[in-house]
């Protein structure tokens, strides 16, 4: 192995330029995730609102 000089280090290209599986699939989980905590405000609203609460 030899040390590589600023100019070689300038001319290196590498990592994604492009989305991956990966970064689609966690934005996916993620805007999952809020849709869901939305669902589930807007049904525990709904049901507060009705008084349609289960006796525990």
């Amino acid at each position: 192995m030899h040390e590589i000089k600023k100019e070689e280090m300038k001319k290196i290209e590498g990592g994604t330029s492009t989305f991956t599986s990966t970064i689609l699939n966690s934005v996916y989980r993620c805007l999952n995730l809020f849709f869901e905590m939305g669902e589930a405000l807007g049904e525990y609203i709904r049901r507060k609102s009705e008084d349609k609460f289960c006796d525990i």
